[in-house]
């Protein structure tokens, strides 16, 4: 939607990280067509896993045996799935609606560094499906938070959006707050339940 949308400006106005963008998106869309198979028929699921195993011991893969029984597993593992779904349905609309709440929020931030910049010519729609649209075609890169690649492409992308004086201070806040603050936040969640579980031993070394 995203795509279709903002159609004219990610193919005319973004340069080569078109490519980028275009290869985040198939990536993307094939593992989430090849989850719901492997999640919704299992005897789909079944025919493709034997497929790869089969290719598998054909290349004379040593780990091919340990790749069909971890490959069985998982499949069962998503046939449950399937039907916890299917009996919660209720629950899966909820997740899927707070799902869709969360992204959109998430996904907005670079419109509320627009208006914090006193910018107010786009809507936040626009922002929000551009940004999803950024979102995945990152998102495939084998990079921690994707870093450097959503700083770029950023920078390509919302130049639409904002003077060029002001790109580069709108990645730098929209990249604080959406991906290194909570970074900061992690590291002190996790350096207080360190020293809150040692503080429980020793207390209890002492007892």
């Amino acid at each position: 939607m995203g795509f279709a949308i903002n159609y004219d400006t990610l193919v005319h106005h973004i340069g080569s990280i078109k490519y980028l963008m275009f290869f985040g998106i198939v990536v993307n869309i094939a593992i989430q067509a090849f989850l719901i198979v492997m999640i919704f028929s299992k005897s789909m699921g079944s025919k493709l896993m034997n497929f790869v195993y089969k290719m598998l011991v054909k290349f004379h893969y040593k780990k091919a045996e340990a790749f069909k029984v971890q490959a069985d597993k998982q499949l069962e593992e998503y046939h449950e799935c399937a039907e916890h779904i299917k009996k919660n349905k209720v629950l899966f609309v909820k997740v899927i609606l707070t799902t869709v709440v969360q992204l959109s929020l998430y996904h907005g931030i670079p419109y509320f560094v627009y208006r914090s910049l006193g910018l107010s010519e786009a809507n936040i729609m626009k922002f929000v499906l551009m940004e999803s649209v950024l979102y995945i075609s990152v998102a495939s890169l084998p990079l921690p938070g994707s870093m450097g690649a959503s700083e770029g492409s950023f920078v390509v992308m919302f130049k639409v959006f904002f003077p060029e004086v002001l790109l580069g201070s709108a990645m730098i806040i929209s990249r604080a707050i959406s991906f290194y603050l909570f970074v900061v936040i992690s590291l002190v969640l996790i350096v207080a339940f360190m020293l809150y579980d040692d503080y429980k031993r020793k207390r209890l070394a002492k007892n």
